[in-house]
């Protein structure tokens, strides 16, 4: 895992914090939580502050809770929770007066099918929202978090003459649910997913022995499912790396770092000054130090070049003010475009046979029609969909025919043969994604053959 070291005392915050009370305040909530790790691991400076913040979560977050508690239903009965279709669920922000209105319908239940198909038929001990606990490799103690599905699979159990029976080479799997549209996740590297490996590792490892560990991830809304087996001295390796990162991070000195990963969920992003200088170094071209630590002169420099003159800076320079971020703000749409324009190229050039450096490009999700609307009407109908839900001013689609069958009491495993013959699907455009996607990509540099392509 690539890293570099972070003067701790790079940054000074203006805020005294009392890092006792904090820790206290949170309860049973562990401010080292798996799901920020992403965050607090590459920036240590964001911990605090996010900590103190008021929770900002969409829509999304909202969705995934519900669709956590229906999966969880589900599995805990092993019924499908058809009763729940119409109705509606209202989630509550924290600290917060307002929330969500989420609707469980039948698309919800074919993603939580997904997750628990997922898994119903693999081997060994099935774990399902477990706690588990890594106190270890923090700076505070009963820190830990609730993974939604581990599974142990035992190894051989053989005879060993100083010991006696011995259970060795025990895999583990953990699964992580993700329900959210913004943007896939990857198992290679997931910060969330190693933390839940490794306080499920603490928990079964002197019993029996974990070799190998799987990471999987299960992203229904996206269609996407992705997984990475690591090794044990792997996940040590991990161990020690996310040690120095969270004692880094519990420090009133800790150092901001922009980049990709760690402000895409942070709460105090939009008026942070390292976050600003990243965005604008960015357009500047400036990229020989993006991941390093934000030092409080890179920061008044950047502050004092949105002034109009030479202003001096106030004392918390982790902050913009509202002036400064209506300045910034200007930079917008030349950013966007300027990002625009550069995606394009890239792919242009990937197109054309190019070498991307740590990217590829693939195909992106397709879309269904039917190849005879007729044909289509006629089965739906006589299948028992009424045909006024079939035929509207356009045929449905493929998924909302799917939808229509099962209401109409078809089971939907059922449904792809019934519909073989009927659906096209046509590739979809073009999309550039890390290396880890498990999609084949759209050019073969390694055959020199790009005609088809061109």
């Amino acid at each position: 895992m690539t890293e570099h070291k972070i003067p701790v005392s790079a940054i000074a915050r203006a805020t005294p914090v009392d890092l006792d009370a904090l820790a206290r305040d949170r309860g049973t909530h562990s401010s080292f939580g798996p799901s920020s790790s992403h965050m607090w691991a590459y920036c240590p400076g964001s911990l605090i502050p996010n900590l103190a913040a008021e929770d900002n979560a969409g829509y999304d977050a909202a969705y995934g809770t519900v669709a956590h508690d229906v999966t969880d239903q589900w599995r805990k009965t092993g019924v499908k929770p058809r009763h729940l279709i119409g109705t509606t669920v209202f989630i509550e922000r924290a600290n917060d007066w307002w929330g969500f209105f989420v609707d469980i319908d039948v698309d919800m239940l074919d993603h939580c099918q997904t997750c628990v198909d997922s898994v119903s038929l693999l081997p060994g001990m099935h774990f399902y929202e477990r706690r588990v606990y890594f106190s270890d490799v923090t700076p505070i103690p009963h820190q830990g978090g609730t993974a939604d599905c581990m599974i142990l699979q035992p190894g051989e159990i053989v005879w060993d003459l100083g010991n006696g029976l011995q259970r060795i080479g025990a895999r583990l799997i953990v699964v992580d649910w993700k329900f959210g549209t913004g943007y896939q996740v990857f198992a290679e590297g997931n910060t969330q997913g190693l933390m839940y490996a490794l306080g499920a590792f603490y928990e079964f490892d002197i019993d029996y022995d974990v070799l190998e560990i799987e990471i999987r991830i299960e992203q229904p809304r996206l269609d996407h499912s992705d997984s990475w087996t690591i090794t044990r001295d792997q996940l040590m390796e991990f161990r020690a790396w996310i040690k120095e990162r969270a004692y880094a991070a519990w420090d009133l000195n800790a150092p901001r770092v922009a980049g990709p990963k760690q402000c895409r969920f942070c709460k105090v992003k939009d008026d942070c000054a390292a976050n600003a200088k990243f965005q604008i170094d960015l357009t500047a071209a400036a990229f020989e130090n993006l991941d390093a630590p934000a030092s409080p002169a890179d920061m008044d420099d950047f502050r004092l070049g949105l002034e109009i003159g030479l202003i001096t800076p106030a004392a918390d320079v982790h902050r913009l003010t509202l002036e400064q971020m209506a300045t910034l703000y200007q930079y917008r749409a030349v950013v966007d475009n300027w990002w625009k324009s550069l995606e394009e190229r890239i792919k242009a050039l990937a197109d054309k046979g190019e070498t991307i450096p740590g990217m590829k490009l693939v195909h992106g999700r397709s879309n269904r029609s039917f190849k005879s609307e007729a044909k289509a009407i006629e089965l739906l109908v006589a299948k028992g969909v009424p045909r006024d839900k079939v035929v509207k001013r356009v045929v449905c689609s493929p998924a909302q025919a799917e939808d229509l069958l099962v209401e109409a009491g078809i089971r939907r495993k059922n449904i792809p043969e019934l519909l073989e013959g009927l659906v096209k699907r046509s590739p979809g455009k073009p999309s550039l994604v890390p290396l880890s996607d498990k999609r084949e990509a759209l050019v073969d540099i390694t055959d020199g053959v790009f005609g088809s392509i061109t």
